[in-house]
Formats: C-alpha cells, structure tokens, sequence
C-alpha cells in the first residue's frame, strides 16, 4: 500500500458566489535555486514519480527553450506568466493551466513576477540539473517560416530579425533571459549570433 501526502500549500481566504480566494504565502525568493535559470522553486509533495513543486520566476526572467524528461501541467497561481510554443508566445495570467509534453521544445516566462505550481512526472527535484535540456532558441520558432510572434505585443520577427529588436519585451532568448550563469549565457548568446548570421547568409 501506497503513501499519503498531505500539504497545505495556501490559506483560504474566501468563497463568494463566483469566486474563491487563495492566499499563497511564500519569502522574496523560494529556498532551491534552480538549474539553468534565475528561477527559484520548492518541492511541495512527490512520491518519486508524480510531484507538485513551487516555482517563482522574476518579471521579465523565466525559463530559457529547453525540453524535459515527461510532461508537465502548469497552473499559474501568481502574476503574469508566458509560455512559448512553436513559434507563438501565449500569455498566462493567473488562473492559467497549460499541459506540454515535454518533448516539444517550449519556453517559459514572467511579464511580471511569476509563481507556477509545477505537476511533473517523472518528477526531478527543482534543483535538478537533470530536470530540463535547454535547446537551441530555433527550436521554438515557426518550424515552417522561423518567424516568432508574440500575442501580447502583437508584434511579429523573422530571422535575422529578433522581437526584442521590435520592442517586445517577452523574447525567451538568451539576449532577454539568463541562466544565472554568465558563462552559460555567453555561449548561448554566440550560438544564438550564429543563427542570426546563418539567417542572413553570412
């Protein structure tokens, strides 16, 4: 017979006709620092193969194209998140579920301060540096034209063209988020200049 987890993640606060309120109490930042990412999570409930964790992302920061081993359900229960899949960036406010199968190269960002309740399985510790693969930025690009759009912006690139070079702020690339290691973030920045010189023709 199997384990019971129980944890009480949020405090009620409220429940109206259409409505109900949860209070999420949690520090500046969470207590793991997580691989290849500012991010910060906890681990909340896992029974080594499903697991639920806590992850909070500053604005503007998030979670550069990667892949992961399994899939993953997301519910934003905090702020303003995004989520980049072939070629679009979606917004995420709060209240957001999405499901993505991990295989498929997809990003993850904050427009403002960000706090997700990450469902994995297999479930890897937030800490993990076997938790996701970061992939290259084409990847998550229109594979049919290599153009990049964002739903918030309303604002389309194409290579050699950039979204940051239009004004957007939500380009998960590595010239707008960071790993948290500046030596990680060099290199991926080179690769991504090789892209955009390959793009042209270079």
């Amino acid at each position: 017979m199997g384990d019971l987890n129980i944890l009480q993640w949020a405090t009620h606060s409220s429940i109206e006709d259409d409505a109900t309120g949860l209070v999420i109490w949690t520090a500046d930042e969470l207590e793991s620092q997580m691989s290849d990412s500012i991010a910060t999570g906890k681990a909340l409930v896992s029974n080594g193969h499903l697991g639920v964790d806590l992850i909070r992302t500053p604005a503007g920061q998030g979670f550069l194209p990667h892949t992961h081993p399994g899939d993953h359900l997301l519910i934003v229960v905090g702020g303003f998140s995004t989520i980049t899949f072939d070629g679009v960036i979606y917004g995420a406010p709060a209240g957001t579920l999405y499901a993505i199968d991990g295989s498929i190269p997809h990003a993850v960002g904050g427009v403002t301060d960000v706090e997700i309740l990450a469902v994995g399985s297999p479930h890897h510790p937030v800490d993990s540096p076997d938790r996701m693969s970061l992939v290259e930025y084409k990847a998550v690009l229109s594979p049919t034209s290599a153009t990049m759009t964002c739903e918030i912006c309303d604002e389309t690139a194409t290579l050699p063209a950039m979204l940051h070079d239009r004004g957007c702020p939500h380009c998960p690339c590595p010239y707008d988020l960071s790993t948290g290691n500046e030596e990680l973030d060099l290199k991926l920045r080179q690769e991504l200049d090789w892209l955009i010189m390959d793009s042209r023709g270079w």
